[in-house]
């Protein structure tokens, strides 16, 4: 005879807690645009979800992959609706509603050219052109605020908190890559 195995009572809360990820079908949800300008995701299910957000789960290697839909009235009560494992492979009418949400989290200038970098008194000292045109900045020396992305990019955060990308190193002029690994060569 097998003997019965009792759950504690904390055990049993954490199996009512953990949820399994919940991947949506692109071609089983529609969001539209309330009036009052937030997301509502609607599921072929029929549940219906206001005021939902868009997260990045992976916002530095994954950009456009594994996209966290949630809902609730404030951010300590949100909800996960799902994740959309790639907003590319969604209609454009129903991308462009997710990337709305999304530029609403996270604002990234791609630097496309450096035109200078110093190193002075532990700072960094940024000149560059970005898609959102010329920024200059400083950095602080340290591998925190300049790391790898991808293998191929670099993430910086100025000392503002201010993020900056640069996708691929190799898609960089000539003159920005040597500059560059003059002054960072980590």
């Amino acid at each position: 005879m097998a003997e019965e195995v009792k759950t504690t009572k904390p055990e049993k809360e954490k199996e009512k807690a953990y949820k399994r990820i919940r991947y949506l079908d692109p071609s089983e949800i529609t969001l539209s645009l309330a009036e009052n300008g937030t997301t509502t995701v609607r599921m072929d299910t029929g549940e219906v979800f206001e005021r939902a957000r868009a997260y990045c789960t992976r916002p530095t290697s994954f950009p456009r992959m594994y996209i966290s839909l949630r809902y609730g009235e404030k951010r300590s009560e949100e909800i996960e609706i799902g994740i959309i494992r790639d907003i590319d492979q969604m209609v454009p009418s129903q991308k462009m509603l997710i990337e709305r949400e999304l530029e609403k989290r996270y604002f990234v200038h791609r630097i496309t050219k450096i035109k200078s970098l110093k190193n002075e008194f532990g700072f960094f000292y940024w000149d560059v052109e970005t898609d959102r045109g010329p920024k200059e900045f400083a950095m602080y020396w340290s591998k925190a605020y300049c790391f790898e992305v991808n293998e191929k990019g670099r993430m910086v955060i100025d000392t503002d908190g201010n993020q900056y990308s640069i996708p691929v190193m190799a898609d960089l002029d000539e003159a920005s890559q040597k500059i560059f690994s003059q002054q960072i060569y980590w």
